[in-house]
Order: structure tokens, then C-alpha cells, then sequence
């Protein structure tokens, strides 16, 4: 069969979104043989697909650039195009997209509900820059398969849109494999002083966006100061900024943590695992997460990980982590302090972290996706 999909979240976008779709394809291209997959794009991007198997073809459908007419491209080129290859079942990865007047198979796959569920600062923004509710809403409806990357996600859809359980499917992402142990001290060494980094850390890794929950992680980090139970751990924010990064900032500010919290706005993927492995601790205190991304990377990396138990985290962590409410201060205080100051067998819960992410991975991710195209063969 051809297949087509949406691959634009790689032209413009870095972030989980961004690397769910490259290793996803990278996966499913190594995996599959039968099909033959087209990846509609913008502009053409910055992954590299000619190293894979001929089952894969990136097509760009470029727009003049005084333009800038997704409507456009949505409904006039893409349905040109897909007619012209005689694609017969339509991925959506990351945008719920679904061309106009397709009558073939369709697959989307659904992050979350962000955009229903989401916090004030969020939705002002979202509302400003996407339209996607109403194409998530148009989606849900037309989509012959639906994917979601975690159960409570899978929840949210069948209580928001009603839809039927036959329809739709559980299928985890996972991290990439650079995220591991690294026991080279020296280059370590050598990527944390590119950053002004000096031991000793907790970490957080995410935007710096209202729903990650920051100012209370903020508050429960002074309150430990206040005790004397930081042992000199500084507190390390890496992200890039958001509308909501002024009000943190503000909050350090007014905690007196100046010289304690460090913001390091984005850093590359190729950096990052050397970040996690430096870390006395993850912490991840978010409101909302269809999946967490960084919990798995971390757990990865053996870092011991203290993180909320809020709406996905339980289902991702298993038992191989450290649960907070991400509403009580004191309770996210007290769960960082077991860690910092070994009140408990640090050991024993990174070991059971490993063993937890080890059950996801991007072979079994892509192996789900190809067997959900491949049910779709001959229906339209």
C-alpha cells in the first residue's frame, strides 16, 4: 500500500511532538517492507530520510513565501498530490489532519487534549496560533483508527467524543537511545561547563509553560532550603522559554533563589542525556501530561525520579518513581528530600526506573502503528 503522512511538526518544531514522528518513521521504515510511505512536508526537512530503504519518499509541496496559506496547502495541494500517488491510507502523527474529500483509510494519532483541557495563559496562546480543536473535533469523527500514546489519553477521547473502543488503540511512545548511563566523566564534564553547570543538581526538564507546574516546585524547593536539606543542590530548569517563563522568573525573584535556580532555555538533543546523568534527581511536577517524555528519559539515564501523580505520570512511571499531589507543596518538598538526603534506598528506585523504562521502545511503538496500516489494507 502507499501511505501518506503529515510530517510537518519536523520543519518547524523541536520538542516531543518532533520526536515522536522522526522516530516513529525511522522505525517503521527499518521495519516494514510491504508498504511504500510518501512524507508530505512544507519544506524539506531537517532529518535525513535517504539513508533508509526505498519505502520511503519525502514529497515537499512548497507554498510562495509571501504566502503563508496553510488552508492552502491543506486543501488544494495535498489532495492534488495524494490523488496523483494513489495513497491508500492517510497517518496523521502529531495534527489530527485528515485531507479534505479522502475517502480512503485514515490513521491519527491523539498526544492529548491539551487543547480542551488546558490553563488560561495556554489557551490564549493556543486560540492565537492553531485552529486544531476544531480540526481534532472534524478528525475524531472521520478517522478510521485512532492512536493514542497512553490509556489516559485513550480515557479523555472515549469520555470527550464518545468514541467506540473498536476504533481505537493504546500504543506507547518511548525515548530515544541516546538517553542511557554515561560513565565518560570527562566528556560529562566537558558538556556541563559548555552550559555554566556545576554540581550538585535537581533537575527539571520541559517548558517552562504554567501547566509544568514550576512556581510550586519553586516554593517547595525554598522550603527545603529554609530546613537546610539542599546539601548545596542547585535547582536547574531546562526548557525553552514561554509567556509564562516572566511570572517563574518573578517567583525566584521574590523566594530570594537567584543564586540557586538556573535557566538554561533549550539545549540540543545530542546534550541533554550528559544533563540527566549529572543530576542528583528529576523532579517533574506537571499538572497534565498525555504521555511525559522527560520521566522516561531520566529513568533511562538512572536518575531517581520524584514526579507528580497527576492525570498519565502513574501509568508511565509504574513503580519507579516517587509520587507527589502536585498541588501540596510540602508533599512534593518532602518526596525530594527522601531522595537528596537518602531516606530512603536510592538504589532500589533507580533500579526499579530502569526496569520500568525498559518497557517501552520505539521497536514495539512501530511495530503497533504497522499493524494497524496494515488491518486497513483493502477498506475505504
Amino acid at each position: 500500500m502507499n501511505i501518506g503522512v503529515d510530517i510537518r511538526t519536523l520543519s518547524f518544531r523541536k520538542g516531543g511532538l518532533s520526536h515522536y514522528t522522526y522516530n516513529l518513521l525511522k522505525n517503521v521504515a527499518r521495519m516494514d517492507s510491504k508498504n511504500k510511505y510518501f512524507l508530505f512536508n512544507y519544506n524539506k526537512s531537517p532529518y535525513e530520510w535517504d539513508n533508509f530503504k526505498g519505502n520511503v519518499e519525502e514529497i515537499i509541496l512548497r507554498l510562495p513565501q509571501r504566502y503563508n496559506l496553510k488552508t492552502v496547502w491543506e486543501t488544494i495541494l495535498i489532495p492534488l498530490s495524494i490523488k496523483k500517488l494513489g495513497i491508500d491510507v492517510w497517518f496523521s502523527p502529531t495534527d489530527f489532519y485528515i485531507p479534505p474529500l479522502f475517502q480512503k483509510s485514515s490513521v491519527i494519532t491523539i498526544h492529548d487534549l491539551l487543547c480542551k483541557n488546558t490553563f488560561d495563559s495556554e489557551k490564549k496562546q493556543y486560540v492565537k496560533q492553531s485552529t486544531n480543536k476544531t480540526k481534532l473535533d472534524r478528525s475524531v469523527k472521520r478517522a478510521s483508527k485512532i492512536i493514542t500514546i497512553s490509556h489516559f489519553t485513550y480515557d479523555e477521547v472515549r469520555k470527550e467524543y464518545g468514541t467506540e473502543s473498536s476504533k481505537m488503540f493504546v500504543i506507547y511512545s518511548a525515548a530515544d537511545e541516546r538517553f542511557h548511563k554515561i560513565n565518560n566523566q570527562t566528556l560529562l564534564l566537558k558538556v556541563l561547563r559548555r552550559y555554566g553547570i556545576h554540581f550538585p543538581y535537581i533537575l527539571f526538564v520541559g517548558e517552562t509553560s504554567e501547566r509544568k507546574n514550576l512556581v510550586r516546585l519553586l516554593h517547595a524547593y525554598h522550603l527545603l532550603k529554609n530546613e537546610n536539606r539542599l546539601k548545596k543542590r542547585k535547582l536547574l530548569i531546562v526548557g525553552k522559554r514561554t509567556i509564562d517563563t516572566d511570572q517563574i522568573v518573578r517567583t525566584v525573584n521574590l523566594l530570594g533563589l537567584s543564586s540557586d535556580v538556573l535557566f538554561t532555555g533549550y539545549i540540543p538533543d545530542e546534550d541533554l542525556p550528559f544533563i540527566y546523568n549529572a543530576a542528583d534527581l528529576f523532579v517533574f511536577p506537571s499538572l497534565y501530561e498525555g504521555f511525559g517524555l522527560p520521566l522516561l528519559e531520566a529513568m533511562n539515564c538512572q536518575v531517581p525520579v520524584a514526579a507528580s501523580n497527576s492525570t498519565s505520570i502513574p501509568e508511565i512511571v509504574g513503580d519507579g518513581a516517587l509520587l507527589f499531589s502536585p498541588y501540596d507543596e510540602r508533599d512534593i518538598a518532602v518526596k525530594m528530600d527522601m531522595v537528596i538526603n537518602e531516606n530512603m534506598d536510592v538504589g532500589e528506585l533507580k533500579r526499579k526506573g530502569l526496569i520500568q523504562a525498559n518497557k517501552f521502545s520505539w521497536g514495539k511503538t512501530a511495530e503497533g502503528v504497522i499493524e494497524i496500516i496494515d488491518s486497513l489494507n483493502g477498506r475505504h
